[in-house]
């Protein structure tokens, strides 16, 4: 039984490559319906399919947008992040302990193992008191 092929995602035709819609969204961080309004109102060159959408995009028409996003992502400020001091990390430290002094519990197998050990504890302690 044979695979079947996986769809091309770039074409090289006219002496122009053509990115398939995924392909192009992802290079140019633009969703597929914005990439499919700016080729219907005439930014993009583009090869539709038979309803009249827009299904392949010029490679040399996305490089710019490639472009701009890449430049968006490098300018974009880091976000800040606000290091805990020692005096706090001990505090949570110290709260750590309370918090798991129920034990853990691992579901309804768990409470039924300990149920069972604690009733073998109390039988074996009435019988060593005979």
């Amino acid at each position: 039984m044979a695979r079947a092929a996986k769809p091309k995602l770039v074409r090289f035709e006219d002496g122009i490559h053509w990115l398939v819609a995924k392909l192009a969204a992802q290079k140019s961080g633009l969703t597929r319906p914005e990439l499919a309004r700016r080729a219907l109102a005439g930014e993009l060159r583009y090869q539709a399919d038979k309803y009249g959408m827009p299904i392949w995009y010029a490679e040399p028409d996305i490089d710019p947008l490639r472009q701009i996003n890449l430049q968006s992502t490098l300018t974009k400020p880091k976000p800040k992040t606000n290091p805990k001091t020692l005096a706090q990390l001990e505090r949570e430290w110290a709260k750590a302990p309370k918090l798991n002094q129920g034990g853990y519990r691992l579901g309804p197998v768990s409470a039924h193992l300990e149920t069972i050990m604690l009733s073998d504890i109390h039988k074996k302690a009435e019988s060593d008191k005979d």
